[in-house]
């Protein structure tokens, strides 16, 4: 994987340029100027790389599917004050830790609303792409900026982060893991696929999440996983919905 700018370096300013530099670095990876190469050329040669603008950072695989910080439902979910999720969590300014960031839709959505959110991400490239667009992105509407620069971040995976945790120390424990039964319509579903830890939940998982967690661990998953009976969640179903939400109360 290589770092590059948008444009070439004569036409690029030094910030632009800075930043690719210090984001190679991050990576251990070549920061390259970009010169006349277009995107198809940069991944003919190098595979992957990370193409640094001036108001996004873009991530492209070998398949040219792209990844980067967007708004998408967190909007629409916003507006319609994302029920049932939402309803489930009881109280105001709640403690969340939301162990499945990817793009941060809900993450966003319950800072929104007043909630603390610390968000995990295990995979570093989705994890960089996804903290700086809540560090930098401007939405236009200064209220869910604040939501999102609110947002704690940890590049780490689950379960380590939970066992540094002392116990009932965080309200509620939210994940929303990688759907066993694919929804087609899914947007970055493919690109997600192919950097997204796919862990799947187990018996140490949840052992962990019911010692930290103070008052419900909440899931949102496919209406057919079989992880709702395993683990005796509350299910609430939604006409229509390709995925239910579930809760356990501690």
């Amino acid at each position: 994987m290589i770092v590059t700018t948008n444009v070439n370096k004569r036409k690029a300013n030094n910030e632009l340029e800075e930043e690719a530099i210090k984001v190679a670095k991050y990576f251990n990876c070549q920061y390259i100027d970009r010169g006349r190469l277009t995107v198809k050329e940069l991944i003919g040669k190098f595979g992957e790389c990370i193409i640094i603008y001036k108001q996004k950072t873009v991530y492209i695989n070998k398949n040219f599917e792209e990844l980067y910080f967007h708004l998408d439902t967190a909007m629409l979910r916003i507006k319609n004050k994302c029920v049932p999720l939402l309803k489930i969590i009881e109280g105001r300014e709640q403690s969340i830790l939301d162990m499945t960031m990817g793009l941060a839709r809900d993450s966003i959505t319950l800072s929104y609303f007043g909630h603390k959110v610390e968000a995990l991400e295990d995979n570093k490239i989705i994890h960089y792409i996804v903290s700086n667009g809540l560090k930098k992105f401007d939405s236009g509407k200064s209220d869910i900026n604040e939501a999102m620069r609110r947002i704690k971040t940890y590049n780490i995976n689950s379960l380590d982060f939970l066992k540094k945790q002392e116990s009932k120390s965080i309200d509620y424990i939210y994940l929303d893991p990688m759907f066993i039964y694919k929804i087609k319509d899914s947007s970055n579903i493919s690109i997600f696929d192919s950097l997204a830890c796919q862990d799947s939940i187990n018996d140490d998982l949840m052992n962990e999440m019911t010692r930290v967690a103070k008052k419900k661990i909440i899931l949102k998953a496919h209406k057919l996983d079989p992880i709702f009976e395993k683990y005796n969640f509350n299910i609430i179903e939604r006409v229509g919905a390709k995925f239910f939400y579930g809760y356990i109360g501690l």
